[in-house]
């Protein structure tokens, strides 16, 4: 259950001039940009959730002069596919914080959450980054990227901390490439009753969150030996082979590649 699964979302291999505005650059002293990842491309990339996120790395390919004052990420759901609109702070989730932000370069920079975001495997996920006012301006800072159409939005000032600055700005196509760290989230285990039908033995218990489907295990002992009878999608199974007795295990379990159970 503690697996940890790498994707990579974004496939471009460009970087950016050093004076594009956003993620690490210091052409301004403050900058607040977010760029939106859609439910289809983390499915493309062999996520299915619900998952927790519990790193995201971005690719710098060169540093700023300075580090980012008080660098942060922020993440939450949304249904929209893109930045044309910024993301509202509604419902954003803090995951990152560091005080001088230096990103290292030519590698996806893995940065670890303080708490895990859990992606609701249905909605697009925004990525909301932010530093505060630098002592000096400069053209320093790259970063890779996939073209997206109003892919990354922006706030810059050399006046302003613009890190809850939610308005104006403006778009570019530069959406940075990301690198997100999974792990699976347990699921809880099926509350399983039995009893006598005619046709045998009946097993039934309630929808699990976030379960698709159902492993029934047999064992004529209750310590040892389980042996898988089925796997189903339903919440019920009945035992029709004749046994003078037998003990049973269901476990949950869901479509997700790294697999999880209970």
């Amino acid at each position: 259950p503690n697996l940890i699964n790498f994707a990579t979302i974004g496939t471009g291999t460009s970087s950016t001039a050093n004076n594009i505005i956003g993620l690490n650059n210091l052409t301004y002293k403050s900058v607040h940009g977010q760029a939106v990842y859609t439910a289809a491309e983390l499915n493309a990339a062999g996520i299915f959730g619900p998952v927790s996120i519990v790193q995201v790395g971005f690719f710098t390919v060169s540093q700023p002069n300075l580090p980012l004052a008080n660098f942060i990420i922020r993440m939450k759901h949304t249904t929209d596919t893109n930045v044309t609109n910024w993301q509202s702070a509604d419902n954003m989730i803090t995951v990152y914080t560091d005080s001088a932000y230096m990103p290292s370069v030519g590698e996806y920079d893995m940065l670890s959450f303080t708490s895990p975001f859990m992606w609701n495997g249905t909605d697009n996920i925004v990525i909301d980054t932010a530093f505060g006012i630098v002592a000096e301006w400069s053209y320093s800072g790259t970063w890779q990227y996939t073209s997206v159409t109003s892919g990354y939005r922006r706030s810059y000032s050399d006046t302003e901390n613009q890190t809850n600055v939610f308005t104006g700005g403006s778009t570019t196509y530069h959406r940075p490439n990301i690198k997100l760290a999974i792990m699976p989230v347990n699921l809880a285990a099926p509350e399983v009753s039995i009893e006598k039908v005619t046709q045998g033995v009946r097993l039934f218990w309630p929808a699990v969150d976030g379960a698709t489907r159902y492993k029934i295990q047999g064992s004529f002992d209750p310590d040892s030996g389980f042996s898988q009878i089925v796997e189903i999608s339903a919440t019920e199974y009945i035992d029709t082979v004749a046994n003078p007795y037998r003990f049973y295990r269901v476990i949950a379990t869901d479509s997700v590649a790294a697999g999880r159970n209970h």
